[in-house]
C-alpha cells in the first residue's frame, strides 16, 4: 500500500516532494545548498552531479519547497526549466518564455507571466497580423459554426443520431454502431478542417524572426528580472544532459552571457561526463577560448558543485523493499532482490525494472490461465523472469543470442562455475557491446536462479508438445548440452515414479523435427550424440522407442557430417535397434566409410568387429570391397582388427579379404623370420582350400628366395607357420609342401622333426600315390634318425591321426633298433607297441621274446614291460613267451629277478588258455625244486593268479607242492616250508585224499620229533591249525599232540595246542568226551 494510503498497481515515477520520503540523505544535500543561496553573492551558477536516477530532482524539489516554505527565504525566489521538454524549439526563446511564465506564476500567482507570451515574442519576431484566425476554441461556438457552415449536413447528423438511438433500444447494437460510425466521419472532417486552419496561421507568425538584434534576448531578460522584487532568483535548469549537444552548447552560452544576473543564482543538475561529452562534441574555440578541456571549462563554468554519491546498498535494498510493498500485489521478494543485483546504484531504474515486472507477471498470468503457458510455470519464478527483463534491458545484444540458443544461459553457468571451458561462451561475454563487465558480474552472481528451459521466460509461451512432461525441460537441456550422466540419472528419477523415458520419445522427435526444418545442424547433433551415448544404458523397451527416431535423423541423411562425428561404437548398437531400412542405409553407409582418401579409419572398422554378428550381407560385400582394395599398413591395420573376434572371422572375413591377407606375409631378412602370418592365420579357420592353398605356396615361394645362411631359424618359422593351418589343402600344394619340405630336409646336416611334422600335416592332403612316397620317406627316417627324434615324428605321427606303420618295411626298420639305439620303455610300450597294427602282432612277440631271453636286465625289463601291458598282442604264440620267462628265471639266481621275470604271466593268468595255464605252473615247478628260498615267491605268484585258477590248475598245484614236500618235510625247518603250507591250506580240497592223509601224518609226526625245539613245535601246531580238514587223521592228530604236551611245559605251545584243539572239534570227527578229556588233561590250568 502506497503512503498515500492507496492501492497502486504499479510505483509512480516522480521526484519526492517531502522531507518524510527522503530514504537516501537528501536533505543533507538540501542543506548544504540552502546554506549556498543564502550566502553567495550572485551570479552563481552551481552544479548538482549524479547519474540519472541518483536523485538530482528530487533535491531540487526538496529546496524549492524549503524556500517556498521558510520566512529566511522569503527574499528569494526560485524557478525551474526543463530543457529537454524544450529542445526541439528554439531553446534561448524556449527559456525566456518558460522564465518569464515560471517567474510570474511565483511573484503574483498568475499564469500570464511577467511580460507575457505576445510581449516577448513580438519583441523578438516580426509579426504579420493573419485574419484567418476567426475560428473560436470555445465548443459551443464550435458547434454554432459547424451549423452555420454546414446546415444540411447538421440536419442530416441530428437525424442519424436519433436513427442510432432506436436501433439501440430495439436491439440492434450492430446496426446502430455503423449508424454512429457513419455520425462521426462528417464531425471529424470538419475538426481537421478547423486544426489545420489554425496549425498554417501559427507557421506564418513564427517564419521570421529578428536575427538581427542579438542584444533583444539580453534585454527582455533584464525586463523579466526587473519586475522581481526578491533579493536572489534561483533558477534551475534540469535535464541539459539529455539534450543534444547543440542544445547545450546554447544553454551555457546563454548562461554566461544575456541569462547572467547580479541577482541570479543557477542550479544545474545533471551528468557531468555526459555534460563533458556534449561540450567535446561542439568544441567552439571561439566561446572557450584558452580553456584546455572540457574538464577545466566545466570546473570555471561552475563556481560550486556537489556530487551525489553511489548510494548506500542497504538503503537501496530497504528502498526497494518498502516499494515493493507500496503495490496491490507484491513481487517476490526474492526477485525485487534481483533488480537490486543490477540496480543498486539508481533506485530509479529500480522501481522501472519493478513496473516492467508487473507488466510481464500480468501478461504470464493470462497466458497460462488460456493454457499458452503451463500451470503457474513463469508466474511461480519471477525472480528469473526479471532476470530476463534485466537482460532484455541492458543488455540486448546477449538477450538475441539467449532468443536464438535458449540453453545459452546454461553453458554460461557452466562456465562460471569452472565446469567446462567454452570458447564460444568467452567470445559471448568478450565481445558484449554494452557493459561487458556488468554482463559477467550479473551472471555470475544470479547463478543459481535459473530454469532449465528458458524459452517460456523469452517469449511467455512454449511448445505444446511438451505440456504435459514434468521433466522436459531438463531432458532436453542435459541432450543439448551432453550431459550425460545427469541425462541419465533423471531418467532414473523417472523409472522410480513408475513412469518410462519413452514417453518423451515424441517431444524429443518433435524437436529434432524443429531444427532439422531450420537447419540448425549443431542441436541436432548434440541430441542425438547424446541419445547415443545412452542408448546402451537404456531399457529394451526405451531403445526400441528412441533407436527409431535417431535413426530418422541420421540415417535419412548419412551424407551429412553426423556420421563424421558421432562414435561408431555407440552408435552401432542403436542402428541394430532402428528400423530395417534405417539400420542397412547406415551399415551400408559406414562401409563405405572405412576406406577414405586417408586410408583406413580404424574407428568404424573396430564397430563393425564389435558387432560383426548383426552386421547385413549387403554391408558385408561393401566393407570387403573397401578392406581388399586398402594397401600396405592400412591393409596390415585391417586385417588385425578383423582378427580380434570370433564374431568378425566368422561374419565379416571373406574369401577376397582372406586372398589379400595372404599378400602381406613376408620374411624378414635381419630376423630371419616370417613377418606378417598372423594376418592370414587367424583367418586360416574359416579359410577355403584355395585360399589356404594359396597361403601355402606364398610361404614356401617366399622360402625359396631366402638366400641368408640361418636355415635353422627360417626353417623352424616355416615349419611353425604351415603345422598351424587347418591341414586340408589342395593336392597340389600338398604334393609342392611335401616334396620342397623333403628337399630342405636333404640338404641339411641335422635332424630338424619340425619339418617332418609339416608332411605329416598335410598327408590326408597328398593323393594316394603320393602317401606311398611318404611311407618310403618315413620308413627311413625310422632307420637312421635319433630314437628322441623318432619318438617326437610318431607322437605327431599319432596325434594327427597318420598311420605309423603302415608297412612291414617300416615295422623292421623301426624293431631293427630295438633295443640298441631305441630303448626307452615307455616310449616302446606306449607309443610303438600300441601303433603296430594287428596283423604284424607275430613281430611283437618275436621282439618280446628276443628282449625276455637276452641276458641284459634292461632289454628284459622291456620285453616285461610289453607283456604287462600288451598280453593280447601276445596271444599268437604265448607259449614261447612263458618258455622265454621261464628260461630266463631259471637261470637266474636273483628271487627278485626270477619275480619280475614270472610275475608278468601270473598277473595275466586268467588270460591264458588252459595249455599255458599249465605251462606256466609247470614253470613255477622250478621254484620247488630249487631252494626253499624260493617258496615265498612261488606263495606270492601263487596269490597273483589263485583267484583265476580252475580246480584241475589247483590240484596241479597241490600235487606239485606234496610231492616236493615228501623230500623235504623230515629234514626241513618248518618255517622255511611253511609259505608252501599256506599254499596247500588255501586248497584243501584240491588235494586228494591219499595225499592229505599222508601230508598230515608226517606233518604231525614232527610234534613227537625228539630233535625239534618247542618253538619250531609250535610251527608246525600253527601250520596244522591252518587245514580246516584232517583228512580222517584228527585221532593220530590228538594223539601226537597229547605226546607233545606230556613232554612240554611250553605255555606259548599249549596256547598253540589249544586253538588246534578248537579246529578239529570243529571239524566233528573227534568224540566230545575225548575233546573234553584232552582239555582237562592238558590245558586246563
Amino acid at each position: 500500500m502506497s503512503e498515500s494510503g492507496e492501492d497502486q498497481m504499479y510505483l509512480i515515477d516522480k521526484p519526492i516532494d517531502s522531507e518524510d520520503e527522503d530514504s537516501f540523505g537528501h536533505i543533507e544535500y538540501v542543506d548544504t545548498l540552502s546554506e549556498v543561496i543564502r550566502n553567495v553573492d550572485p551570479p552563481w551558477h552551481i552544479g548538482i552531479f549524479g547519474e540519472w536516477g541518483s536523485g538530482k530532482s528530487s533535491i531540487i524539489n526538496l529546496l524549492y519547497n524549503r524556500i517556498r516554505s521558510d520566512q529566511q527565504f522569503d527574499d528569494v525566489v526560485c524557478v525551474e526549466f526543463d530543457a529537454w521538454a524544450h529542445a526541439e524549439d528554439s531553446i534561448r526563446t524556449e527559456l525566456l518564455l518558460e522564465l518569464d511564465q515560471r517567474i510570474g506564476e511565483e511573484i503574483n500567482a498568475e499564469d500570464n507571466g511577467v511580460l507575457g507570451e505576445e510581449e516577448i515574442t513580438g519583441r523578438l519576431y516580426d509579426v504579420e497580423e493573419d485574419e484567418s484566425i476567426t475560428k473560436s476554441s470555445n465548443p459551443s461556438e464550435i458547434i454554432r459554426d459547424f451549423w452555420n457552415d454546414s446546415p444540411i449536413l447538421s440536419i442530416s447528423f441530428v437525424s442519424l443520431g436519433i436513427v442510432a438511438l432506436l436501433l439501440e433500444y430495439f436491439g440492434h447494437s450492430a446496426a446502430a454502431s455503423l449508424v454512429a460510425t457513419g455520425l462521426l466521419l462528417p464531425v471529424l472532417g470538419y475538426v481537421l478542417k478547423q486544426l489545420d486552419t489554425v496549425t498554417r496561421t501559427v507557421q506564418r507568425k513564427f517564419l521570421y524572426p529578428r536575427k538581427e538584434w542579438s542584444g533583444a534576448h539580453k534585454n527582455i531578460f533584464d525586463s523579466i528580472i526587473q519586475e522581481v522584487d526578491a533579493e536572489k532568483v534561483v533558477i534551475s535548469v534540469d535535464n541539459l544532459d539529455r539534450c543534444e549537444s547543440s542544445t547545450v552548447y546554447d544553454v551555457l552560452v546563454s548562461l554566461k552571457t544575456f541569462l547572467e544576473d547580479d541577482r541570479c543564482v543557477y542550479l544545474i543538475p545533471c551528468d557531468d561526463e555526459a555534460l563533458e561529452s556534449h561540450l567535446k562534441a561542439v568544441n567552439d574555440e571561439e566561446f572557450f577560448g584558452e580553456t584546455r578541456t572540457e574538464r577545466e571549462f566545466l570546473r570555471k563554468f561552475f563556481q560550486t558543485h556537489i556530487r551525489i554519491p553511489t548510494f548506500q546498498k542497504d538503503d537501496v535494498e530497504n528502498y526497494a523493499h518498502r516499494k515493493n510493498g507500496e503495490l496491490t500485489e507484491p513481487i517476490d521478494p526474492e526477485a525485487i532482490d534481483i533488480i537490486i543485483n543490477a540496480y543498486f546504484e539508481n533506485p530509479r531504474r529500480i522501481k522501472h525494472a519493478i513496473n516492467r515486472l508487473v507488466t510481464l507477471r500480468s501478461i504470464a498470468r493470462e497466458r497460462e490461465q488460456e493454457g499458452i503457458l503451463g500451470n503457474n510455470r513463469v508466474t511461480q519464478n519471477l525472480p528469473f523472469l526479471a532476470k530476463v527483463s534485466i537482460l532484455e534491458e541492458d543488455f540486448p545484444d546477449f538477450y538475441r543470442k539467449l532468443e536464438d540458443d535458449p540453453y545459452l544461459l546454461n553453458d554460461i553457468n557452466d562456465y562460471l562455475n569452472g565446469e567446462s571451458r567454452s570458447n564460444r561462451v568467452e567470445e559471448i561475454l568478450e565481445s558484449e557491446s554494452r557493459g561487458e563487465s556488468r554482463l559477467e558480474a550479473f551472471l555470475d552472481s544470479t547463478q543459481r536462479v535459473t530454469v532449465e528451459n528458458v524459452r517460456p521466460f523469452l517469449n511467455l509461451s512454449e511448445q505444446s508438445y511438451s505440456g504435459g512432461l514434468e521433466d522436459f525441460d531438463d531432458i532436453m537441456r542435459f541432450l543439448k548440452t551432453g550431459q550425460t550422466s545427469k541425462l541419465l540419472n533423471r531418467i532414473e528419477s523417472i523409472r522410480d515414479r513408475g513412469e518410462s523415458f519413452t514417453q518423451y520419445t515424441d517431444a524429443i522427435d518433435e524437436e529434432l523435427r524443429g531444427y532439422r526444418s531450420t537447419n540448425r545442424d549443431q542441436p541436432m547433433y548434440a541430441i542425438t550424440n547424446s541419445l547415443v551415448t545412452i542408448f546402451e544404458q537404456l531399457s529394451e523397451e526405451e531403445q526400441q522407442s528412441i533407436a527409431p527416431v535417431v535413426g530418422r535423423y541420421v540415417a535419412n541423411s548419412p551424407d551429412q557430417n553426423f556420421l563424421r562425428f558421432l562414435e561408431p561404437d555407440l552408435l552401432f548398437p542403436v542402428m541394430l535397434q532402428m528400423y530395417e531400412y534405417q539400420s542397412k542405409a547406415l551399415f551400408e553407409e559406414y562401409a563405405k566409410k572405412v576406406k577414405d582418401n586417408d586410408g583406413l579409419n580404424e574407428d568404424i572398422l573396430s564397430a563393425f568387429v564389435k558387432h560383426a554378428e548383426s552386421v547385413p550381407n549387403t554391408a558385408v560385400s561393401e566393407l570387403s570391397e573397401k578392406i581388399s582394395n586398402l594397401r600396405d599398413n592400412d591393409l596390415v591395420e585391417a586385417i588385425q582388427l578383423l582378427r580380434q573376434s570370433k564374431g568378425s572371422i566368422e561374419n565379416l572375413v571373406t574369401s577376397e579379404i582372406i586372398s589379400v591377407s595372404t599378400t602381406v606375409v613376408e620374411i624378414d631378412s635381419e630376423k630371419h623370420e616370417f613377418i606378417q602370418t598372423a594376418s592370414y592365420g587367424q583367418f586360416d579357420k574359416v579359410a577355403g582350400v584355395e585360399e589356404r592353398s594359396k597361403y601355402v605356396k606364398k610361404l614356401l615361394e617366399l622360402y625359396d628366395g631366402y638366400r641368408n645362411n640361418q636355415h635353422e631359424q627360417i626353417n623352424r618359422d616355416l615349419a611353425r607357420n604351415l603345422t598351424n593351418l587347418n591341414p586340408e589343402v589342395t593336392e597340389a600344394a600338398a604334393i609342392e609342401s611335401f616334396e620342397s619340405i623333403r628337399e630342405i630336409l636333404n640338404s641339411l646336416n641335422n635332424e630338424m622333426v619340425e619339418l617332418v611334422e609339416v608332411n605329416i600335416h598335410f598327408y590326408d592332403s597328398l593323393p594316394e600315390e603320393r602317401q606311398s612316397d611318404f611311407r618310403e620317406w618315413i620308413s627311413s627316417i625310422y632307420g637312421q634318425w635319433n630314437p628322441q627324434n623318432i619318438q617326437q615324428i610318431l607322437k605327431k605321427m599319432i596325434e594327427r591321426e597318420v598311420p605309423t606303420f603302415e608297412t612291414e618295411k617300416e615295422i623292421d626298420k623301426l624293431f631293427s633298433r630295438i633295443p640298441r639305439q631305441i630303448n626307452d620303455q615307455s616310449f616302446i610300450s606306449e607309443t610303438i607297441i600300441p601303433e603296430i597294427p594287428s596283423e604284424y602282432d607275430q613281430k611283437i612277440v618275436d621282439k618280446t621274446r628276443e628282449l625276455i631271453r637276452s641276458n641284459n636286465n634292461n632289454q628284459q625289463e622291456i620285453g616285461l614291460r610289453i607283456i604287462e601291458e600288451h598280453i593280447n598282442r601276445l596271444k599268437l604264440d604265448l607259449g614261447t613267451i612263458i618258455d622265454a620267462c621261464g628260461h630266463s628265471a631259471r637261470n637266474e639266481r636273483n628271487s627278485n629277478r626270477k619275480r619280475n621275470l614270472l610275475k608278468p604271466i601270473a598277473v595275466h593268468f586268467s588270460k591264458l588258455g588252459a595249455p599255458n595255464q599249465e605251462k606256466y605252473i609247470d614253470e613255477l615247478d622250478n621254484l620247488l625244486n630249487g631252494d626253499t628260498g624260493d617258496y615265498k615267491l612261488y606263495r606270492e605268484l601263487w596269490e597273483e593268479f589263485e583267484s583265476d585258477t580252475d580246480e584241475d590248475r589247483k590240484s596241479a598245484v597241490a600235487g606239485d607242492i606234496l610231492e616236493d614236500l615228501t623230500n623235504r618235510l623230515d629234514n626241513s625247518n618248518p618255517d622255511q616250508i611253511n609259505p608252501v603250507i599256506k599254499v596247500l591250506q588255501s586248497i584243501p580240497e584240491s588235494i586228494e585224499r591219499s595225499q592229505g592223509r599222508n601230508f598230515i601224518e608226517r606233518l604231525s609226526d614232527r610234534l613227537t620229533d625228539q630233535n625239534l625245539r618247542d618253538s619250531r613245535k609250535q610251527t608246525v601246531v600253527e601250520q596244522l591249525s591252518g587245514f580246516t580238514t584232517f583228512y580222517d587223521k584228527e585221532e593220530q592228530v590228538l594223539d601226537r599232540l597229547e605226546a607233545m604236551l606230556n613232554s612240554s611245559s611250553n605255555e606259548s605251545l599249549k596256547e598253540e595246542s589249544e586253538k588246534l584243539l578248537d579246529q578239529i572239534e570243529q571239524v566233528g570227527n573227534v568224540d566230545e568226551e575225548r575233546i573234553n578229556d584232552f582239555m582237562k588233561a592238558h590245558l586246563t590250568s
